[in-house]
């Protein structure tokens, strides 16, 4: 296994699940969805949407957090800028149709989190809570504030890096895609990915880091 492969086995934080990847295959194939929208096909049109809505549901969640107040604007606005991609010939078969579409969620919700406004909707509401049962005992009550809390501070540090890094880490370590994925999900080479992955790291890795530091002298 060569270093660019093993790069998966690193990941700088285990906090966010893998999104489903693979959905059951649809009767129409991407290129027939494609050449539909093209056309105007209102049928293959709603398949297209069936297929894609699921993925970027998840896409978003695990991005932002479940439960959010603007999900749906920001999944109609991933949509959106989904189909003007392929209006534009900008998807090339590359990847599969929901990777693209996850690849585009995820910027979205990279850029809301970057808004001020954003951000404090989503790392000010403490009532929020990723995991919808919390568990009974005192120790694990106080475990899992801890991990939320961490995954809060994850998402607000992530959004501060460059945003070539923040997706090769994202899209690799969070939602398992390979190098060779990224790269065409971003339209760049392997190794320009493996290089963003590896600074990307190291930057997230030092500002949690610096984190934890402030909050142990507070």
């Amino acid at each position: 296994m060569n270093r660019a492969d093993d790069l998966r086995s690193e990941p700088v934080w285990p906090v966010l699940a893998t999104v489903e990847r693979n959905p059951a295959p649809s009767e129409a194939s991407d290129r027939a969805l494609i050449e539909a929208l093209r056309r105007g096909d209102q049928k293959l049109g709603r398949q297209l949407y069936v297929r894609l809505s699921r993925v970027i549901d998840a896409t978003l969640s695990r991005v932002l957090g479940p439960n959010q107040p603007d999900h749906d604007d920001w999944a109609q606005a991933a949509f959106e800028e989904v189909v003007r991609s392929l209006c534009k010939g900008q998807f090339q078969g590359r990847c599969s149709l929901t990777s693209w579409a996850a690849s585009i969620a995820c910027h979205i919700g990279l850029n809301a989190i970057r808004s001020r406004k954003t951000e404090r909707a989503i790392f000010d509401r403490r009532e929020s809570v990723e995991d919808p049962g919390l568990p009974g005992t005192p120790r694990d009550l106080s475990r899992a504030i801890e991990a939320r809390d961490e995954l809060r501070w994850v998402r607000a540090e992530l959004a501060q890096l460059t945003p070539g890094r923040a997706e090769a880490v994202l899209l690799h370590d969070a939602f398992g895609y390979d190098l060779s994925e990224i790269a065409a999900l971003t339209h760049s080479t392997t190794a320009a990915v493996q290089s963003r992955l590896v600074r990307g790291r190291k930057d997230l890795a030092e500002r949690l880091a610096r984190h934890r530091e402030q909050e142990q002298g507070a």
